[in-house]
């Protein structure tokens, strides 16, 4: 088992951007994560984590690509993208973006901005 928390500021804007806890749990002898013993992010068990830990690899590694899990990526960019303003941008993480929870969120920041970009995909949305 190992808890993490991740916390991103904003130094130029005096505004927070993500903030993230995790436990995970790993095999001792692989380091691939498994989902038991409470692991989870945000408090969210139901969360599928997969891959290596990426804070440790097993004895014996070969130097080649591992997949590693790394949570809300997507959010810290959407975010991020947000604060730049880039509807753009935004838009097209929205036309491609599978998962609806983070859709939603594209969405609803989306509809604050105040870009034709921005406007011309809700009303698309709304057909």
């Amino acid at each position: 088992m190992w808890n993490q928390f991740t916390y991103v500021y904003d130094q130029t804007n005096k505004l927070p951007i993500q903030q993230t806890t995790r436990t995970f749990a790993f095999d001792r002898r692989t380091a691939q994560l498994v989902n038991c013993c409470g692991a989870n992010v945000n408090g969210d068990q139901s969360v599928k984590q997969s891959g290596y830990v990426g804070l440790v690899l097993p004895i014996g590694t070969e130097k080649k690509t591992y997949p590693v899990f790394i949570p809300d990526v997507k959010k810290a960019v959407i975010n991020a993208l947000f604060l730049q303003q880039n509807a753009t941008a935004l838009v097209t993480l929205a036309r491609a973006e599978k998962n609806t929870e983070l859709k939603k969120e594209i969405v609803q920041k989306l509809s604050v901005m105040k870009s034709k970009e921005a406007t011309d995909y809700l009303l698309e949305l709304l057909k």
